[in-house]
């Protein structure tokens, strides 16, 4: 069961799962959204691994339980696990991970946070992990699954509750 539905999907079934869903219902903006997930998953400068740590960290702040249950294969097939996303908890700081995806998970954090806020340390780490370009990207990335997974929320378009993991090919998000 949806979460109060306001809207339904594009009604069309064209395998790609953006398209396909709710915003496919904006035809002037749809390719530009799917176009970014294709540089997210194949151009970036920062590894798909990161990528999918950044999206889940920010899925499970926002609460989005289709955005919590979904797995790409790209991060999978690069190895990450299920282990290592279980690491991507409210102790991260703790956890296993390198400094580099700790600094990634912070960002996230205080991207979230309201206001928006970068201690000095946060930053200092930061320039340490990524250059600027490298950056960008992470911002980049924090901004188009914000966008994409509140859209969902906000729409009613998530089912309620808990879902199961499911890996999806990131080509039918990208083609």
């Amino acid at each position: 069961m949806l979460n109060n539905q306001r809207v339904r999907n594009a009604g069309k079934q064209t395998g790609n799962a953006i398209r396909d869903g709710i915003f496919g219902l904006v035809p002037e903006t749809v390719s530009e959204i799917v176009a970014l997930y294709g540089n997210l998953w194949g151009n970036a400068c920062i590894s798909p691994t990161l990528v999918e740590i950044i999206r889940l960290r920010l899925a499970r702040k926002v609460d989005c339980p289709l955005c919590k249950s979904v797995r790409f294969d790209v991060p999978k097939a690069n190895g990450l696990t299920e282990d290592r996303l279980e690491l991507v908890e409210d102790d991260y700081e703790l956890n296993p991970l390198s400094e580099r995806e700790k600094c990634a998970i912070a960002l996230t954090d205080a991207f979230l946070d309201f206001p928006v806020r970068v201690s000095e340390e946060l930053a200092n780490r930061l320039l340490k992990q990524f250059n600027e370009t490298e950056l960008a990207w992470v911002l980049l990335t924090l901004m188009h699954f914000n966008l994409t997974s509140r859209i969902q929320i906000s729409l009613g378009g998530t089912p309620a509750g808990s879902l199961p993991i499911v890996e999806i090919p990131t080509s039918i998000t990208t083609e």
